[in-house]
């Protein structure tokens, strides 16, 4: 805490402020590329599971 008061004293309270919103920023972009990246794990294997449903079903007819 001591540091925080001691940046914000020796260069000012809106450059202490930038830097802490640029750092969140940061983390939250790093989180969310994480999450996305599961998602499309998770897509991607969805994908060969319904495939292979499929084909032991006989495959997808488009005939209405």
């Amino acid at each position: 805490m001591q540091e925080i008061i001691s940046a914000v004293q020796s260069v000012g309270f809106p450059i202490v402020a930038s830097g802490a919103v640029a750092w969140y920023a940061y983390t939250m972009q790093n989180k969310a590329n994480a999450t996305i990246d599961a998602l499309r794990d998770t897509l991607e294997r969805n994908t060969i599971v319904l495939t292979r449903v499929c084909e032991r079903l006989g495959g997808v007819s488009d005939e209405d």
